[in-house]
């Protein structure tokens, strides 16, 4: 559980972009690295690429399972390698982007609302339903997530 702990103290520091891990290990291994990050908010949107020299189907879907954005056998092809890289970071970028224009738009909402004392909070409060529909309905966090911005 060492591992766990160092991994939290290095994303304290500074927010990779990209996130390179072997899958076998000493420690955690590459899927408990993957669901760590992908589970925590202000890392999920770090890509994650697994590398490993396992060939079996298991391995890749329980990979994909935890959240990682690719999976690569060794050995690495270098120029699929770097082309990959260069796409998931190009996804992250966009991907900040549409994160940042929920927020704009959420402001812009409360903004809107705060001229009336009969609309205040009215976008709030219908996310807050929707997500405690989506909890009732016993839906993923994603799924609920969802919910609430439509809200």
């Amino acid at each position: 559980m060492e591992g766990i702990k160092t991994l939290g103290s290095v994303f304290k520091k500074e927010l990779p972009d990209l996130v390179i891990t072997d899958v076998v290990m000493p420690l955690m291994d590459g899927y408990q690295v993957c669901k760590k990050i992908k589970s925590n908010e202000n890392t999920r949107l770090v890509p994650v690429v697994l590398l490993t020299s396992l060939d079996d189907n298991e391995s890749y879907i329980k990979g994909m399972d935890v959240g990682a954005d690719d999976f690569l056998q060794k050995p690495i092809n270098k120029y699929l390698f770097i082309a990959r890289v260069k796409s998931l970071l190009r996804v992250k970028k966009l991907n900040e982007k549409l994160d940042n224009s929920w927020s704009l738009l959420f402001s812009l909402a409360r903004v809107v609302e705060a001229k009336d004392k009969y609309t205040e909070n009215h976008t709030q409060r219908v996310g807050q339903m929707s997500k405690q529909f989506g909890i009732h309905l016993d839906l993923s966090e994603e799924e609920i997530d969802i919910l609430y911005k439509g809200g």
